[in-house]
């Protein structure tokens, strides 16, 4: 909420957050990852404290929130040198065909197995997978698959239910459906399902100190698989303040774009939904005459 020099006063509200504290001063959110002097990666700027392994016997992820931490470890050995590009590092072969990434994201982080061949789908570790759980936090899973992590009633992260999807492409979708496929059609990566992928649910639980992952048997080892396939859950100190639907309740685990409108690949239709605070600075905007209002948004790509 901005004074201006006229009286009146200008509130600029996101959905993601825009700025954060770093040593003491407003920064904007810079997630590229940076190895710091104790090895660790971490983003350049986040409203999340958490850094990732730089590889070695270490946690694979370190979550800092008011005093608390939440630490996760692959239990499959010390980790290997992590490839960095961007908010991204990826551990490569952590078993057999499978890549471990993780993420810094706007709120958060997230952390994929990228199975990258049927070979790799029939280890039977790939259909449990464990990740260690340690700090001073507990992580608890709900009866719907969402996890948080909590000290005493303090809750300090949160995950939606976990998800896993393939590399289907538009291509495929289109001989299946019998629809028209886009050639411009976003495709899978570990950041987000593509347009045309096959999505399945991930059962959860924790058991024995552990978070184990139970990816959806029938995509694994479908007969027209298409592979790498992302097993996928996402963690968030921040509460999500957007989300997407579609007319066939399809499941949104994709936060990297808003969508509206008919996809060709697909058939499927896209209402977006946007939350904004009406408070900033103990001031609201309750009873308050609102003079003009807009939403200002980047258009990444239209379909015709």
């Amino acid at each position: 909420m901005v004074a201006q020099p006229d009286g009146r006063l200008r509130l600029e509200s996101g959905v993601v957050p825009q700025r954060t504290r770093k040593a003491g001063r407003w920064a904007d959110v810079d997630l590229g990852l940076v190895r710091e002097a104790d090895g660790l990666l971490r983003p350049g700027a986040s409203v999340a404290d958490v850094a990732f392994s730089g590889g070695g016997s270490g946690p694979l992820v370190v979550l800092a929130r008011d005093g608390q931490t939440m630490e996760m470890s692959w239990p499959g050995g010390a980790l290997p040198t992590p490839v960095v590009s961007g908010d991204s590092a990826t551990y490569p072969d952590v078993m057999a065909g499978v890549d471990l990434v993780v993420r810094a994201t706007w709120t958060g982080f997230s952390h994929v197995l990228v199975v990258k061949s049927a070979a790799a789908a029939a280890n039977p570790a790939v259909r449990r997978i464990r990740f260690g759980l340690g700090g001073s936090a507990q992580v608890r899973s709900g009866p719907d698959g969402r996890l948080r992590v909590a000290a005493g009633t303090r809750v300090i992260a949160s995950a939606e239910p976990p998800v896993m999807w393939d590399s289907r492409t538009g291509a495929g979708a289109a001989r299946t459906s019998g629809q028209k496929a886009s050639p411009e059609g976003a495709e899978s990566t570990f950041a987000a399902a593509g347009d045309a992928a096959r999505i399945a649910p991930v059962e959860v639980e924790v058991s024995g100190g552990d978070l184990v992952l139970r990816p959806d048997t029938e995509l694994l080892t479908a007969p027209d698989a298409v592979f790498p396939m992302y097993v996928d859950p996402a963690w968030s100190v921040y509460k999500t303040k957007w989300a997407y639907a579609t007319n066939n309740g399809s499941s949104n685990t994709d936060y990297s774009a808003a969508r509206v409108g008919l996809n060709p690949d697909t058939g499927a239709v896209y209402r977006s939904f946007f939350e904004f605070s009406t408070t900033a600075n103990g001031v609201s905007l309750g009873g308050k005459h609102i003079e003009s209002a807009y939403v200002q948004m980047k258009l990444d790509q239209s379909l015709a």
